[in-house]
């Protein structure tokens, strides 16, 4: 006797947990995940202008100070884009005390003048550019890389 109602109350509560989701397709857990929002550009937090193409002073440069995204007009489901921490691989430690988002430094490309940072498949060209009347260094998103200078040595005779 006690099995038996045991049973009745184990199918009688399996069947209110069924009816959570009306008949037809069940849309109860199908919610779109929010996405971050990719800035275009990013301001440095801290003055200062880029140094010469050289990967150590770059590498510092780029990991002193964070990367402020400048205001993108937000769309719906979309996170607001987060302040970029660069690190050098050899730097890098977990953990979960930041909200910043971290990107490791793997890339750097000098091509026509112009000094180009690879975020996360991403190239940013690394230019200086007018906030608050001060100059900052900002990174630009481009599409793609210029060509590379294939003449390195002169042409012979």
């Amino acid at each position: 006797m006690r099995i038996a109602a045991a049973l009745l109350l184990i199918m009688t509560v399996g069947l209110l947990e069924a009816a959570a989701c009306p008949p037809g397709p069940c849309s109860k857990y199908r919610r779109v995940a929010p996405v971050e929002a990719q800035a275009v550009v990013y301001r440095r937090a801290a003055r200062g202008m880029p140094p010469r193409f050289d990967r150590r002073a770059l590498a510092r440069f780029l990991s002193r100070a964070g990367w402020l995204p400048e205001l993108t007009p937000a769309e719906p489901n979309t996170l607001p884009a987060r302040t970029v921490l660069f690190v050098a691989a050899a730097d890098v430690q977990r953990s979960n005390t930041t909200t910043d988002r971290l990107v490791i430094l793997r890339r750097l490309e000098k091509r026509k003048g112009s000094t180009y940072v690879e975020m996360d498949g991403q190239f940013f060209e690394l230019a200086p550019c007018l906030g608050n009347r001060r100059m900052f260094a900002c990174l630009n998103r481009v599409d793609a890389l210029p060509e590379a200078d294939t003449k390195q040595f002169a042409a012979p005779p």
